[in-house]
């Protein structure tokens, strides 16, 4: 069967599929199969489609206007070889490509896209759209993974925020650039003899700890609500 309910949830493996999904009125949309959108069509604003661990492309002459969500996750693949007007709102995590440099992407307000990668292993690809576009996020649980972070999130994006959600030592010197968004969510110690510079923002959330052995230089923002 191509489209079969799942409670809230529809499967869909084919464009018609998706078509009539939408058409029946289901809110909540995965995606089974790679297939095509051959044709144009609308992601209302109440509809949330999921594309994990599939390839989804828009064909040349189409246009995929997404007013509501679209999420790319996994292995999972949007291509845009069309048009995708994204008014509503774009996510990828862990590892999701998102490739429109073939085709062309619209974003009128240039805050839909969020892109969120998980350590070093889950890096999700974009391409065909401005980094201006994007809202960046990466979680890090060790001081190689901080480190390829900052250089990531450092970017031009529209908004980068590097989350550390395991605990670790620093043990060399690091910097945060000047458009990124450090939040430690878990306990960071700076060892003897070892600078952080924060040249964009320093966050210790509320519950979670900073150990400072070493030094701390100041000219961004640091905001302290652990301790």
């Amino acid at each position: 069967l191509d489209m079969t309910t799942m409670g809230a949830a529809v499967d869909v493996n084919s464009f018609t599929g998706l078509s009539n999904a939408i058409v029946n009125g289901a809110t909540e949309i995965h995606v089974t199969e790679d297939f095509e959108i051959s044709g144009s069509l609308t992601i209302p604003q109440t509809v949330k489609l999921t594309i994990a661990d599939h390839a989804v492309s828009v064909a040349s002459g189409a246009v995929l206007t997404n007013l509501g969500v679209i999420r790319v996750t996994g292995t999972g693949a949007l291509t845009i070889a069309g048009t995708l007007e994204n008014s509503g709102k774009t996510e990828l995590y862990n590892g999701a490509t998102l490739d429109a440099s073939a085709g062309t992407y619209t974003d009128p307000t240039k805050i839909n896209l969020l892109v969120e990668d998980e350590g070093a292993t889950g890096i999700c690809t974009v391409s065909g759209v401005p980094a201006a576009s994007i809202a960046y996020k990466r979680n890090v649980s060790s001081e190689t993974d901080l480190a390829a972070a900052l250089i990531s999130a450092d970017n031009g994006y529209r908004r980068a925020d590097v989350n550390i959600k395991g605990a670790f030592s620093l043990t060399s010197d690091v910097s945060i650039p000047a458009n990124v968004n450090l939040t430690v969510l878990s306990t960071l110690i700076i060892d003897a003899g070892v600078k952080l510079t924060v040249n964009g923002a320093l966050c210790v959330a509320l519950l979670n700890t900073l150990i400072l052995n070493g030094t701390i230089e100041n000219n961004g923002s640091i905001q302290v609500q652990g301790t």
